[in-house]
């Protein structure tokens, strides 16, 4: 890797540590480059995401009635939700998936 000014967003930004983190990798020589450090991070983060969101379905699967109603129509209403955003993860994971760089690709000048 060459010697190379990388631009990281303003103080406060809440993409700042994964440009951080992005750049060490690119500087380790973990990634090809700057964009495709950042979608490595990003899908490990949506990924970890995900698995989170699939261990609360399983416990609201796993859920015995309570005898409650009330209680229980919100267990279902949130699993129901929480399914759906799954759906919706999957849906960002296939995106950021294809937006992958081809390894010859050069990040944008900066």
């Amino acid at each position: 890797m060459t010697a190379s000014v990388i631009p990281l967003p303003l103080k406060g930004s809440t993409l700042r540590g994964l440009d951080a983190t992005a750049a060490e990798m690119l500087a380790g020589g973990q990634a090809a480059t700057l964009t495709a450090a950042r979608i490595s991070l990003l899908l490990t983060s949506i990924q970890a995401q995900r698995a989170e969101l699939m261990a609360v379905i399983d416990d609201l699967q796993a859920r015995p009635p309570s005898g409650d109603a009330q209680v229980d129509r919100l267990n279902a209403d949130l699993r129901v939700e929480a399914v759906r955003g799954v759906g919706q993860i999957d849906q960002m994971i296939r995106l950021i998936e294809a937006l992958q760089p081809d390894a010859a690709m050069k990040d944008p000048p900066g």
